[in-house]
């Protein structure tokens, strides 16, 4: 995922404002997404990423089978969860998200959907 979660939540929700507020942070975040989602510790496929917002889905989530390999798979939804928190103030970008595997879907559908204005 595009979660910056090292830095803590008070810097990735200013980060994650800062690099959304302008249409090139919206294009750098979306393109950075992409990049991440190549690693392999995601199973994902990159449905769109263009001028209208970029769609993806992760099939395989590390935060679940961590969860799950530790015998702590009531924490899963907690990550999942967080993604409201982290993305909750993207300006140029709109976060939608239907199902997460970590809350028992099948996977997780990321949209993240260009704003006008």
């Amino acid at each position: 995922m595009c979660n910056i979660g090292f830095m803590g939540e008070r810097m990735d929700k200013k980060l994650m404002a800062f690099i959304s507020s302008t249409k090139f942070g919206a294009k750098f975040f979306k393109n950075s997404c992409e990049r991440v989602l190549k690693s392999d510790v995601w199973d994902s496929v990159v449905h769109k990423n263009d001028e209208n917002g970029i769609i993806f889905d992760i099939n395989r989530c590390l935060y679940k089978d961590l969860c799950y390999k530790y015998s702590v798979k009531e924490l899963a939804p907690m990550f999942c969860g967080g993604d409201y928190y982290v993305f909750a103030d993207l300006k140029k970008l709109e976060f939608k998200r239907t199902e997460t595997i970590g809350e028992g879907g099948n996977k997780c559908d990321f949209k993240f959907l260009n704003v006008d204005g």
